[in-house]
């Protein structure tokens, strides 16, 4: 089974994020450095992202963000954007997309589509490609609904 362990953290230069990336339990780990910009997204910071320039996407402004990929130790250019939500997303929900930039990422990556419940920010729903790994290494396209108790 292929596991993936990204830890990430600051070296001592302070502006860069030194990516660990291990494959699975058999592989020899990866580290890379890469340089820390402001409006990086890693992993879930998506959500911090989409919460903190609220205001802006609701409006239908587009942004632009680099998002980390550590199985790749590089960034990816992104839009985010205001959306139609999916069938079956939750009604009065608002949904964006982070779609890639560049037309070659775009032939291999589908947009990643997450809504939110339009009065509290909360994130609801996240479709697209997780950064988890299948057993031959592929990462898997996941649909994720949550639900607050």
């Amino acid at each position: 089974m292929n596991v993936m362990v990204n830890a990430l953290m600051l070296n001592n230069l302070g502006r860069q994020l030194t990516v660990n990336y291990l494959e699975n339990r058999d592989a020899k780990e990866e580290t890379e450095s890469v340089a820390l910009e402001g409006g990086m997204i890693v992993d879930a910071g998506f959500d911090e992202f989409v919460k903190q320039y609220w205001q802006a996407l609701v409006t239908g402004k587009e942004l632009d963000v680099d998002y980390l990929v550590p199985s790749k130790q590089t960034t990816f250019g992104f839009r985010v954007s205001k959306a139609t939500c999916l069938d079956d997303t939750q009604n009065g929900a608002l949904c964006f997309s982070l779609t890639p930039t560049s037309w070659l990422v775009k032939m291999a990556v589908d947009p990643i589509v997450v809504a939110y419940d339009s009065q509290d920010k909360r994130l609801l729903r996240f479709t697209g490609r997780a950064n988890i790994c299948d057993t031959k290494g592929k990462y898997e396209q996941v649909d994720i609904q949550y639900q607050y108790l």
